[in-house]
């Protein structure tokens, strides 16, 4: 386990540097587009939207003339993954494709609660969770009081660092990492709200948001 530890850490450390730049260019270019679905949300038409993101997207001088060929071919998904951090609609049209999904029920405002205080004192003695990603994937999770650490079944990685409010409430930073979605969907410094729901015998019910959205999901950490 330390092993993967110090992986985590060398490999984040390395991203960070490297990222920066081209993580700014994108985020400018979903603020851009996030005023502009604001902007014309009444009668959002999809077709002029998907061709005002590709005048945008490639407007910003000097942005792309070091990327490859490669990189430049997932700058359309970059953007779409990173637009759902800036903006309400773009969230509820991602959650709609994927409502089916049996591990995720979405809300459009703070769910319920009913957990016990004792009850929310007895998650922080755990460490060890799995849960499911939105493609149904299993992911382990390692949680203590600074690090919330995924292991998905390809191998690969994210970290993320934890500040506790309370033992009900908690939010999570992204740090890094080695996963493609992973990265595509979160930069270094997002943050991810967390609310604790309800405990069953082997579950805690979680709700979770972006900071700064009104749009919620609920999902289960199994231990």
């Amino acid at each position: 386990m330390k092993v993967l530890y110090l992986s985590v850490f060398l490999f984040i450390s390395s991203s960070v540097l490297s990222q920066t730049r081209h993580e700014l260019y994108i985020d400018s270019v979903c603020a851009t587009l996030s005023d502009y679905i604001n902007a014309n949300i009444e009668n959002f038409d999809s077709a002029k939207f998907v061709a005002y993101a590709k005048q945008i997207a490639y407007n910003y001088e000097g942005a792309t003339d070091s990327l490859t060929d490669e990189q430049r071919r997932l700058i359309p998904a970059e953007i779409m993954f990173r637009l759902v951090h800036h903006n309400n609609f773009m969230m509820e049209k991602m959650m709609a494709k994927i409502s089916e999904n049996e591990y995720f029920t979405h809300f459009s405002a703070q769910p319920p609660s009913s957990i016990t205080r004792e009850e929310c004192a007895s998650f922080w003695n755990i460490h060890q969770f799995t849960y499911h990603n939105a493609d149904s994937t299993l992911v382990h999770l390692t949680l203590n009081n600074n690090y919330w650490i995924d292991r998905m079944e390809d191998g690969t990685y994210s970290k993320l660092t934890l500040d506790k409010f309370n033992d009900q409430t908690f939010n999570i930073c992204f740090v890094g990492s080695n996963n493609p979605l992973k990265a595509l969907y979160s930069i270094p410094g997002d943050i991810y709200c967390y609310q604790l729901l309800e405990k069953t015998d082997h579950s805690f019910k979680l709700s979770t948001h972006i900071e700064g959205l009104s749009s919620y999901e609920v999902f289960e950490l199994n231990y």
